[in-house]
């Protein structure tokens, strides 16, 4: 099993959504839309664990996490395609990123943090993973 983060970023479809309409949009259509330049989108398998992060001033957090479903597949149109998701949790609370950072060891420039996050999918350790998740 590898572990994820999935970003929602300026660029990503669910940018302008609240955290409530992308987590209901999650849980209705159980598929994540995946640029087809996204640089790790062909290393996630079924069965991986994945963290929902929205980025951005007002943001910054963890906002859910899901079970990978599938691995990467292209759509009809082959600018992007989806992985599935299943086991998917809506967080009660989202996690801000920002008191983690110095925990985190996925992030080795702790002022340059916001790096670690670019890209769409970022892997990450399961200690890494345990560690926010247990923020909950």
């Amino acid at each position: 099993v590898n572990y994820w983060i999935f970003v929602i970023s300026a660029s990503s479809r669910y940018d302008s959504d609240s955290k409530e309409t992308v987590l209901t949009r999650m849980q209705i259509e159980k598929k994540w839309k995946v640029g087809h330049r996204t640089p790790s989108k062909n290393r996630v398998k079924k069965g991986d664990k994945m963290l929902l992060y929205k980025s951005g001033n007002e943001n910054m957090v963890f906002i859910g996490s899901a079970t990978l479903g599938s691995e990467f597949y292209y759509s009809e149109d082959p600018s992007y395609g989806y992985v599935d998701m299943h086991d998917i949790d809506v967080f009660k609370e989202s996690i801000p990123i920002k008191p983690l950072i110095d925990s985190l060891s996925f992030i080795k420039l702790k002022k340059k943090w916001g790096l670690y996050l670019s890209g769409g999918i970022n892997p990450i350790n399961k200690i890494d993973y345990s560690l926010i998740t247990k923020s909950l």
